[in-house]
């Protein structure tokens, strides 16, 4: 009889372990699968494409805050000397142009600036408002002195990329990209309406200018687009697609699905009161076309925000620009 007791004893504690055995198995197993399907999840939504360091204006970091500090300044000269360089040329081509004011009207947006070890990279849009053979003529020809005279030779020290390259000791290549939209920057898309005169940006006739100039694609045609971009991309064997991200620069942040336009001041005459007008269009969310959306700040990564202020004689105001793109 207790022999048959003992028996049964130990048949129990077998398949309680054995249990316990298949519970932990399962576990480990289900712990796997969700971790497969939170990196499948995440395996096409790059940090690098929403990361908002393709945005910064300086690509750079040091450990040593002397050097960081250095070459701070260094980018701070480097931005007064291009901005001199074009208004040398807007300058040249106002006196070539004498009967037409409008000519000269280039609008610069702020430089961007890429460090390695051996090499600066420096990157800027620019737009110009009347689009003239002149003013083409110029820029053209100044794009040809800061890229295709990038060489060590004597003859060529003049040009800018070796002026500059004498101050920090690094080859310089300047890129000059021309935009021919001003919403395509929001630097530009800014100091464009600084330009425009305030007190008819409330209209309906600017409203109407603004809306038919910053055109929105339709959400199924950017879906459609996407889809047949991808699919051609992955199917072309020059491309390296996974070494490289070039797909997701490609395509993301290209079509333009909302803005919005803050115009804030007051006059010297009423010090107590402020006036502020608000312009939009559109819309400023993506929850459709994102849904793991990291936001490493507070601005979302599909918000390019910029703002401007400016004093005169009646006054002070303050232009907000947000375009969201996806």
């Amino acid at each position: 009889m207790k022999l048959n007791i003992l028996k049964l004893l130990n048949n129990n504690n077998n398949k309680n372990m054995l249990l316990k055995n298949m519970l932990l198995k399962m576990n480990i197993n289900n712990n796997n699968m969700n971790t497969n399907n939170n990196n499948m999840k995440y395996m096409n939504n790059k940090l690098q494409s929403i990361n908002n360091m393709n945005n910064w204006s300086l690509q750079m970091y040091n450990y040593n805050k002397n050097n960081e500090l250095n070459m701070m300044m260094m980018m701070n000269m480097m931005n007064k000397l291009l901005y001199k360089l074009m208004n040398m040329i807007m300058i040249n081509n106002m006196t070539m142009n004498v009967n037409n004011k409008n000519n000269n009207n280039i609008i610069m947006s702020k430089p961007m600036y890429q460090y390695s070890m051996n090499k600066l990279n420096i990157k800027f849009y620019y737009y110009i408002n009347n689009n003239n053979m002149n003013t083409n003529y110029y820029m053209n020809m100044l794009y040809k002195l800061m890229n295709t005279l990038n060489n060590n030779n004597n003859m060529y020290m003049n040009n800018m990329n070796n002026i500059m390259s004498m101050y920090i000791n690094k080859n310089i290549n300047i890129e000059m990209i021309k935009l021919n939209y001003v919403y395509n920057n929001k630097d530009i898309m800014n100091k464009y309406l600084s330009t425009m005169d305030i007190d008819t940006l409330n209209n309906n006739s600017t409203m109407n200018l603004l809306n038919n100039m910053m055109t929105k694609m339709n959400n199924n045609n950017i879906i459609m687009n996407y889809m047949n971009n991808m699919n051609n991309m992955r199917n072309n064997k020059y491309i390296n697609n996974m070494s490289s991200n070039y797909i997701m620069n490609m395509l993301m942040y290209k079509y333009l699905t909302g803005w919005t336009i803050l115009l804030k001041g007051r006059l010297n005459k009423n010090m107590t009161r402020t006036n502020k007008y608000i312009l939009y269009n559109g819309s400023n969310k993506m929850n459709m076309y994102m849904k793991n959306n990291y936001k490493l700040n507070y601005i979302s990564n599909n918000h390019f925000i910029n703002n401007i202020n400016n004093v005169n004689k009646n006054g002070k105001y303050n232009i907000k620009v947000k375009l969201s793109y996806i």
